[in-house]
């Protein structure tokens, strides 16, 4: 995370004092999703700009959150379970590559 919020804050002009690990995750979790009267999970509130520049340091944008809003929302309306479907992500052959962890 630390490599690509730094590298996204070189890209741009000037200086951002959210794009640190800390304040870049404080600000993510501010995305939150409601259960509307009609029984629909929708996003509480539409995605800042500093949300949408911090998403861009991973490659994504705000349809991107809209797009997993909606899966998860179909999801909790089918009685499915967050968990189950959180650990089909990674798999059993996910296998962490050091490199990754290099700027």
């Amino acid at each position: 995370m630390y490599c690509l919020l730094k590298d996204e804050m070189l890209k741009r002009d000037k200086k951002s004092n959210f794009m640190t690990v800390p304040k870049a995750m404080k600000e993510l979790e501010k995305i939150e999703m409601v259960r509307l009267s009609d029984g629909v999970y929708r996003l509480d509130h539409a995605v800042t700009a500093t949300q949408k520049a911090i998403l861009a340091a991973f490659g994504m944008d705000e349809d991107d959150i809209a797009k997993a809003a909606g899966e998860i929302s179909a999801l909790l309306q089918n009685g499915g379970d967050l968990l189950d479907a959180s650990s089909e992500v990674k798999g059993d052959d996910y296998v962490e590559d050091e490199d990754d962890f290099l700027c």
